[in-house]
């Protein structure tokens, strides 16, 4: 195991429009349960221990009720909360990256789910690749809901694409997809760009255009992604019988 040390910014400040059914607008979409567990938690989990020095929670909407809840974690690990200056993920994770001094970072969604995730090997091909950024991807189908991404045999990201909805026709084509774990040296930021995008296009385009985002591919992973009802229907009904055959 590297004994590189890592900041962990978890972006947690989504209102969750489409999931209003679920929350009554009660709490931040990152505290919805699925399968009896908070969205957020599940990003938690799945961090090690010994490779994370610091995480900050990127909080926004219904920030307090978040706090709140992460005070209540018993977390082993040192931890603060960020509030972004604009909206947008962008701007929620450069605050974030001002609590951080100058560590590479882990920089992750906490509305999914990421069942067999190692993010050590994750880590450990970042470091390898001597990049300035790392994006995690796996296979899905449903291809319309995600970021899609092609990947060059040199590992770099060629060209990403995000919810195309040419997809909607074919929902069982499978392909290579963002996961919403990226890992970057903190010159990555550098090429982030508020005037193209606010969201994560506004970093990762950049990247890519200019070669620098590698991506570590790892199709064990179980992903999803839950943004509307019918995701986070799926979700639910894979974790119970994920459950129920131990």
């Amino acid at each position: 195991m590297s004994n590189h040390s890592y900041g962990v910014c978890l972006l947690c400040g989504g209102k969750g429009t489409r999931l209003l059914s679920l929350t009554n607008d009660l709490s931040p979409k990152s505290l919805v349960k699925v399968g009896g567990k908070e969205l957020i938690k599940f990003s938690l989990d799945g961090l090690d221990s010994l490779a994370v020095s610091h995480v900050v929670f990127a909080v926004d909407y219904q920030s307090e009720i978040l706090r709140q809840w992460v005070l209540r974690q018993n977390l082993i690990f040192p931890f603060s909360f960020s509030e972004q200056v604009y909206p947008g993920v962008l701007s929620a994770i450069q605050s974030a990256m001002e609590l951080m001094a100058g560590k590479t970072v882990i920089v992750c969604n906490t509305d999914e789910i990421r069942l067999r995730l190692q993010l050590q090997k994750a880590l450990n091909f970042h470091e390898a690749s001597q990049g300035i950024a790392t994006m995690v991807v796996t296979n899905a189908t449903h291809l319309n809901r995600h970021r899609v991404v092609d990947v060059g045999s040199d590992s770099l990201v060629r060209s990403t694409t995000l919810k195309d909805v040419r997809y909607l026709a074919h929902p069982e084509m499978n392909g290579m997809i963002n996961t919403g774990v990226l890992v970057f040296e903190p010159e990555a930021f550098a090429y982030g760009d508020q005037v193209y995008s606010t969201g994560w296009s506004g970093i990762i385009d950049p990247l890519v255009a200019t070669k620098q985002l590698h991506a570590y591919v790892d199709t064990d992973i179980v992903y999803f992604n839950v943004g509307t009802e019918a995701e986070y229907h799926e979700a639910a009904r894979y974790l119970k019988q994920h459950s129920r055959n131990g």
